[in-house]
């Protein structure tokens, strides 16, 4: 089954990450996830205050490809990230000149294992006891300093290779200088509490020099700017976002919205308006043959068909085009790497559902009541389905060949505002007995949305229920229910 994470993103927003994994057999592979909200009454949620344009409006999607997971030990090893941009450019001479787009994937591929695996190990680091603590921090500054020398080397190649037009490598290198020193300091920052410890003072002490080294290569040999104190180090920051941008954008994917269903929506309203056209047509014919072309009561026949072809237009366009969203998406997104490779298709769908018409597993899970749900034992809620549909063209092993992840991550954002429209005062006046004195306190006024995630998936079907708490001020937490 696909692994998936809530978590909350702002107080106005929270993020669903689904690990999409390619198909081992080269061929494409299709997700299909679909969302239940279980909305009480009291926050007015339905077909007439929450429209389709303003759900989508809300939400935001982005589909990346996964960070590979290297750990810093094998970061060097042949088929490590490391390792193979020094291949590339063992495997190129002169007389073949290499693809700079291939080139920049293998630093940007590089640079984000490199960033994953250090922030592992400053993880582990803090949360070790001091002699476990000290070896974590002598085997990263020994590994840091190796991957930093091994990368430095490959400047020769580079010119060789007639790459110096590529700013890749120079916003590598100090890209790699900044993590390796930003999570050096979160592991002395740590190691300082045990002053008292010899071992770990040394390795501190090195950790240190190691630090002040790099930030003058960055100052004398990158003309890059460093943090300061007493200093609001705006240019530090702007340039370091930029820097992330640039590395990331190796995995994000772009995503271009398609519009399919306008065709099939015009179609069913040409086809509803002839229907409507032979019914006003027909009785027009059958009424003069039997009074004639010149008669009150062909007169009225007209008028009368007329009316009813008008109604049975509409009618037809309304039911047609409700079967149609049942069949096809409301919004459909193309995938795409590097602008021009399509990868995947994703298809989005947005409905009100009836609570007699839900998937029995999901209603099994939902009326399993906890405590906080029992208002709604005799209160009816509002039941919105979201559902999407991802079909991933790429190939594992086209991917994996520049050292990308066997899979993508879909992110979606999804806002809240639209929800705490009809909520009352986060807070409400109570009194409580304090060493027997009466006093005034404060309540908190929360609103519970329950949300079924279902997968379906060809080993079988798997449901998860989540409880997102709000009040007016946003959201307050979100709680995974067993």
């Amino acid at each position: 089954m696909l692994k998936e994470t809530i978590a909350i993103h702002d107080n106005y927003q929270f993020e669903i990450k689904l690990s999409l994994q390619f198909a081992n057999d080269g061929r494409q592979s299709t997700h299909n996830v679909e969302t239940y909200l279980f909305f009480p009454n009291s926050l007015c949620i339905n077909q007439k205050t929450l429209s389709r344009e303003s759900f989508f409006g809300q939400m935001k999607n982005y589909i990346r490809l996964r960070v590979p997971w290297v750990s810093l030990e094998d970061m060097d090893k042949p088929a490590r990230p490391l390792a193979r941009l020094e291949r590339f450019f063992e495997q190129h001479t002169t007389d073949a000149s290499p693809s700079q787009e291939e080139f920049e994937d293998h630093v940007k591929i590089l640079c984000l294992t490199t960033k994953r695996a250090l922030r592992s190990l400053s993880l582990k680091a803090a949360a070790s006891p001091v002699e476990l603590a000290t070896n974590v921090a002598k085997g990263y500054l020994v590994r840091c300093e190796n991957i930093l020398e091994r990368y430095r080397n490959l400047s020769a190649s580079i010119r060789t290779a007639g790459l110096d037009a590529s700013p890749a490598f120079a916003y590598g290198d100090e890209f790699l200088s900044i993590v390796a020193t930003y999570y050096a300091f979160r592991i002395v920052d740590r190691m300082q509490n045990f002053p008292d410890h010899v071992p770990c003072a040394q390795t501190t002490s090195a950790l240190v020099q190691f630090i002040h080294k790099e930030l003058e290569y960055r100052v004398n040999v990158l003309n890059a700017v460093v943090p300061r104190t007493n200093c609001d180090n705006e240019l530090f920051v702007f340039r370091w976002s930029m820097l992330k941008k640039y590395m990331s954008s190796a995995l994000f994917l772009e995503i271009r919205e398609r519009h399919d269903s306008q065709y099939w929506q015009q179609a069913i309203y040409c086809f509803a308006a002839g229907a409507a056209m032979i019914f006003a047509t027909a009785i027009a014919f059958i009424w003069q043959g039997h009074y004639g072309t010149l008669s009150a009561p062909l007169f009225m026949a007209l008028i009368v068909s007329y009316i009813f072809k008008d109604r049975m237009k509409d009618l037809l366009k309304a039911s047609m085009s409700s079967w149609l969203r049942r069949i096809l998406s409301d919004r459909k997104l193309a995938i795409y790497r590097n602008f021009t490779s399509p990868a995947g298709i994703c298809k989005e769908s947005f409905d009100f559902v009836a609570e007699k018409s839900l998937p029995s597993e999901v209603a099994a899970l939902r009326d399993k009541v906890h405590m906080v749900d029992v208002s709604n034992a005799f209160r009816s809620e509002t039941v919105l389905r979201y559902r999407k549909d991802i079909t991933i063209f790429s190939k594992a092993d086209v991917l994996s060949a520049r050292g990308f992840s066997d899979g993508m991550l879909d992110i979606t954002r999804i806002g809240v505002h639209e929800f705490l429209r009809y909520m009352d005062e986060p807070e409400e006046p109570l009194y409580a007995l304090e060493g027997g004195e009466c006093c005034r306190v404060s309540g908190s006024k929360v609103y519970h949305i329950n949300m079924i995630r279902i997968q379906h998936n060809p080993e079988g079907t798997r449901c998860r229920r989540y409880r997102i708490v709000l009040d007016r001020n946003g959201i307050k937490r979100i709680e995974r229910v067993r």
